[in-house]
């Protein structure tokens, strides 16, 4: 999943979309990994995936287009945040799209919340969640 977010952010032009839901189903193998990869431990793996951080730094180029600048995720937490914000720009650009299509969007990033809500302490997860879940966003 790093490798198609990592292929997605080196294009001219970076697909929002794409990035969001590799960061989401990536948050999905995080959420699963106890049913079905149970005897895998992310953590083994983080000591290579801090020097893939450290290179995504160096060399991934900038977007203007990106809200936030893509990186690498051990955690369900960590990788929930990056498709809420890449889905959320999507919604802010959003132009001429059915009024389905526009609550669908929606629906997913408050499911986005809630999780988010569910798994974190942080105060400003639970402030996203509450503005999808009010409708006032």
């Amino acid at each position: 999943m790093h490798l198609g977010i990592l292929s997605q952010c080196s294009r001219k032009r970076v697909l929002l979309g794409s990035v969001a839901r590799y960061y989401l189903r990536l948050a999905w193998l995080f959420c699963d990994q106890e049913r079905f990869y149970g005897g895998s431990d992310p953590e083994a793996i983080a000591p290579s995936l801090r020097k893939c951080r450290s290179r995504w730094k160096k060399e991934l180029p900038q977007q203007e287009d990106c809200p936030v600048q893509p990186g690498v995720f051990l955690n369900e937490i960590e990788a929930l945040r990056m498709p809420r914000t890449f889905f959320e720009r999507n919604y802010e650009t959003l132009k001429e799209v059915g009024v389905e299509d526009e609550l669908r969007l929606r629906y997913l990033l408050a499911e986005i919340g809630f999780r988010l809500y569910e798994l974190s302490d942080d105060a400003a997860d639970h402030k996203k969640a509450a503005t999808f879940f009010s409708g006032t966003m």
